[in-house]
């Protein structure tokens, strides 16, 4: 254990530079991210530790080799590239007005925390020593909490504010019934093969007369369907296509009752069905109206978030100072770790 922390305060040392105070990373329109804050949500303690763990050896030659530090070296920039965005996030939120409020965010860090004590039924002492054995502590995991709730809740804050005035009209919804409110359903049986050949067996028996269902109970070598005489039951013919693809689907509904279709090709399996029957249902509207209405309203919430979000985002990083300076450092008297 002595060898393991003092290899990983070699590796911090060479990797992080360390100095009195922490070194500024990035400067993202003034607000600055520390090599501290950075190391702290890369995780790297916890990680190293836990490939110390598993392959001794492959630590070595991470930790210790030129190629094994550059590795190292690009997973932190690609950490505080991340970083960069999620604070992009954050500022736009309070930009916008909809940033969520510090007690908001200390509210949810404690209750995240009293919910981890609860399902691992610890006390609050022997968590902050089982956080010890992987490197961590309760107050880097409660600013690492606060981080990434203040970014989720900025993004779910930005996406109501500009989502919250879309609406959907009867009209559409009509239109949308009118499109789904017949069901086609099919009583489908089904004997699955491994090969041409067998599919050839199989299909050969059904001619001679044969009913489908010994058949498919001798032959099929899907288990569960064989069991019941290959019968799948009455299905929607929107579920069909979804099973073996539109092609086949369109074949099955237009088939008459009593069709045998097959034997196909699917995948590596051959396949031969039976329409055994088939029925139309009416949907009445009343039944489905609001299942439609809020099918539509996500939708066309999800259309106004994406076009505002390539058009805002973008252009608000865009428009942004933001210095990377990995390894180097900023003088100045805001010293704020990315929040």
């Amino acid at each position: 254990m002595r060898k393991l922390i003092f290899a990983l305060f070699a590796l911090v040392s060479s990797l992080y530079i360390a100095v009195a105070t922490p070194t500024v990373v990035a400067v993202v329109n003034g607000y600055k991210i520390t090599s501290d804050f950075l190391n702290m949500m890369a995780d790297m303690n916890r990680i190293l530790m836990g490939i110390h763990s598993l392959d001794e050896k492959f630590f070595t030659v991470l930790t210790s080799t030129q190629e094994g530090l550059a590795f190292l070296q690009r997973y932190r920039e690609a950490v505080l590239s991340e970083l960069i965005d999620q604070l992009l996030i954050q500022q736009l939120a309070e930009k916008e007005g909809v940033s969520p409020s510090e007690s908001e965010v200390e509210k949810a860090v404690e209750k995240d925390i009293n919910d981890a004590l609860k399902n691992l039924k610890m006390k609050k002492t022997d968590f902050e020593k089982y956080l010890s054995t992987v490197g961590m502590n309760m107050n880097s995991l409660e600013e690492r909490l606060a981080w990434m709730y203040k970014t989720s809740k900025s993004l779910e804050n930005l996406k109501e504010k500009v989502t919250k005035d879309a609406t959907v009209s009867e009209a559409e919804i009509k239109s949308y019934y009118d499109k789904i409110k017949t069901k086609s359903k099919v009583h489908l049986y089904a004997i699955f093969l491994g090969s041409e050949s067998d599919a050839e067996k199989a299909m050969k028996r059904i001619e001679n007369g044969e009913a489908f269902t010994e058949v498919a109970s001798d032959m099929s070598i899907e288990k569960t369907s064989a069991a019941k005489g290959g019968d799948l039951g009455f299905l929607d013919v929107r579920v069909v296509e979804s099973i073996f693809g539109k092609d086949y689907a369109s074949r099955i509904e237009k088939a008459s009752e009593g069709a045998i279709l097959g034997p196909y090709k699917m995948g590596r399996s051959w396949v031969i069905f039976m329409v055994k029957e088939k029925k139309r249902e009416v949907l009445k509207y009343e039944d489905v109206k609001k299942e439609i209405e809020k099918k539509l309203l996500e939708e066309k919430r999800e259309e106004i978030w994406n076009k505002w979000w390539k058009r805002n985002f973008e252009a608000f990083k865009k428009n942004s100072d933001i210095k990377v300076l990995l390894g180097g450092s900023v003088n100045g008297t805001d010293n704020r770790q990315g929040s």
